[in-house]
């Protein structure tokens, strides 16, 4: 087992998403989360984003390898609820078909997400 852990500034997250722009967003989210989150609410893409953070270093790699932001995918169906991930390509590939548990908090101005892979289980869920 491996675990990954990012804690995130919102204040700084949407800072720095104002000052780039939504080049930004679209480069460090797919289309599908866009949607599902939003690009108002910028504590949800920041817990998001410390959620993907969190599942690169569970996966020992960061962005090396040709992981790319796309290839974890981050669903919230319910904010008080667990935290879905699927992993495509390049990281599906580095987890070894690994299963990937997320957990997700955000309290203030901080989000945190921690990732817990797990070679023994099943797969993704």
């Amino acid at each position: 087992m491996s675990c990954g852990v990012d804690l995130v500034s919102n204040s700084r997250f949407s800072e720095t998403v104002n000052r780039c722009g939504p080049r930004l967003l679209q480069r460090l989210f797919t289309d599908s989360e866009l949607r599902r989150f939003g690009t108002g609410d910028r504590s949800i893409l920041a817990m998001a984003f410390a959620g993907k953070e969190a599942v690169l270093k569970s996966l020992g790699t960061g962005l090396s390898g040709g992981i790319a932001w796309h290839d974890i995918e981050i669903s919230i169906d319910d904010p008080s609820g667990p935290s879905h991930v699927t992993l495509h390509r390049r990281a599906l590939s580095a987890s070894g078909g690994a299963s990937v548990g997320l957990s997700m908090s955000g309290c203030g101005d901080l989000s945190i997400a921690i990732a817990i892979m797990d070679p023994g289980g099943e797969g993704q869920p």
